[in-house]
């Protein structure tokens, strides 16, 4: 029996809609680094929020939760707008049978929030069709 890497768990991401006060969880989605390197940042990575396109589809924003670095503080929610300039910030197969939505993730946001968080790596964690 295999065991699961424990990043993998701070990978998964808890997804709501609601007011701050009283969020519903109700999908979840996982974070995923596109390595994308440049010569002053060899190990950089755009990461995105990957999910079902009906998670978002008549929505224009949605809480994200995160644990906290500290152990002994709660989870915190932090609010995604779905949209920019009213043209939607997310990303979908044009083909309606394809229930899969990305969407970009500012993950300087959540290193200097001191959350905790990792995401799958397209050069290390996934086989592509030559691997």
């Amino acid at each position: 029996m295999g065991l699961i890497p424990p990043f993998f768990l701070d990978s998964v991401v808890a997804i709501g809609i609601g007011e701050p006060t009283s969020i519903s969880w109700f999908a979840s989605g996982f974070l995923y680094g596109s390595y994308a390197p440049s010569p002053k940042q060899p190990n950089r990575y755009e990461v995105f929020l990957i999910t079902n396109r009906h998670v978002f589809e008549g929505k224009e924003t949605v809480w994200l939760r995160f644990n906290p670095k500290k152990a002994d503080q709660p989870a915190r929610p932090f609010l995604l707008s779905l949209f920019e300039n009213k043209k939607p910030s997310w990303l979908s197969q044009q083909d309606n049978s394809i229930d899969v939505a990305v969407i970009p993730i500012n993950v300087r946001l959540l290193t200097e929030q001191q959350m905790e968080f990792n995401y799958f790596r397209s050069n290390l964690h996934v086989a592509d069709v030559k691997s």
